[in-house]
Formats: structure tokens, sequence, C-alpha cells
């Protein structure tokens, strides 16, 4: 995986951090008919992983686990269509509010529909600081070929917390295939 990305302000408390997917529909052409937009549902999902990188929870767009989670991991919702003026889907982290046996979180982008991420115009996920929106990472989608990939993994080290880019596929979003995939590539 790629160098890690501190997620600490310079006194080393952490930074929170808002995980934002953008897409734009497309437009298509029918015949001599004018262009209409061709929506794409994407999906945002984060796993939330043990030290043993084992899968202890799922939050997704359909099961956001808001009562849950309250205020440690919050997902702001589905957006079936793209085309927002910010961010399409967003998730918001607050480390210091996540539990202590919360060793790391996996991000998942996903498309839905049966679109393929290369069709996706302007698709991409960002990493924010979520107070000053400055990127520390942002992940363009055109390249993926499957329907979901772990695009970001966020683990907890010993000065903090860190952001690693990650290009890991993954067939389904199920417990298990995301621990096989994950167990894969940090072995």
């Amino acid at each position: 995986m790629a160098d890690e990305l501190s997620l600490n302000n310079e006194d080393g408390t952490p930074i929170n951090l808002m995980v934002g997917l953008s897409w734009d529909p497309n437009e298509e052409k029918f015949g001599n008919l004018d262009n209409s937009i061709k929506a794409h549902n994407l999906d945002l999902s984060c796993a939330i992983l043990s030290e043993s990188m084992q899968v202890k929870d799922l939050i997704t767009p359909d099961d956001p686990k808001r009562d849950m989670y309250k205020e440690q991991i919050f997902h702001a919702g589905d957006n079936l269509s793209g085309g927002s003026d910010f961010e399409d889907e967003e998730i918001r982290v607050n480390f210091d509010r996540l539990p202590d046996d919360v060793s790391a979180l996996a991000f998942i982008v996903s498309a839905n529909n049966k679109v393929k991420f290369e069709h996706v115009k302007n698709g991409e996920c960002a990493f924010n600081n979520a107070q000053t929106l400055q990127p520390f990472l942002t992940v363009s989608l055109n390249d993926i070929p499957g329907p979901h990939r772990v695009v970001g993994i966020v683990k907890k080290t010993s000065s903090g917390w860190a952001l690693q880019k990650a290009e890991v596929d993954v067939r389904a979003l199920d417990a298990y295939i995301i621990e096989q995939a994950l167990g894969e590539v940090t072995a």
C-alpha cells in the first residue's frame, strides 16, 4: 500500500475526517433528440475494523447506523443520482469519540445499477480535513474494474491516526469478503 498520511494536528490530537464521494450524471444523446441525463447510483461505505483487521461493523447508505454511532461515524445518506454542488455522499469521522477497540476504518466505493466506474463522469473520492476541507487525498474512480473497491484505509498508530490510499477490489459488501481482500494486502 501507499505511504501513510498523518491525520493528526501538530499537538498530536486527531483531525476530524470527511470522506466525500462525488460524481456527475452523464449526458446521453438519443438519435436527434436533445441530450438527457443518465443518473448513476454510486455508494460510499465504511468498514469498522478491529486490530486483527476483522470487520466489526459495516456502515452503508442503506444502513447508516446513526443511532449506534451517533457522532463517531456519520453517514450523511444515500444519493441516487450524483451531480450535487458539493459531495454526493459523505462520511464524517470524529476520532476522539471512536471506541478504543476500533483500530482501522476501510472506505469502500460501490457502483450500483450495473454501471461501470469507467463510464461515470468526474467520479472521485476525497479524504478531507472536516473543519478546513483541505484534502489529504483524492482518488479517481475511472480505473476501478469491479463493483466495489476499498479506496482508503485509516489506521490507528502509536502517534494517532494515519491514512493510506488503497486499491483493494472486493466482490461484495460482505464482512467475510472484505476481510479476505484486506488480508491479502495487509499481511
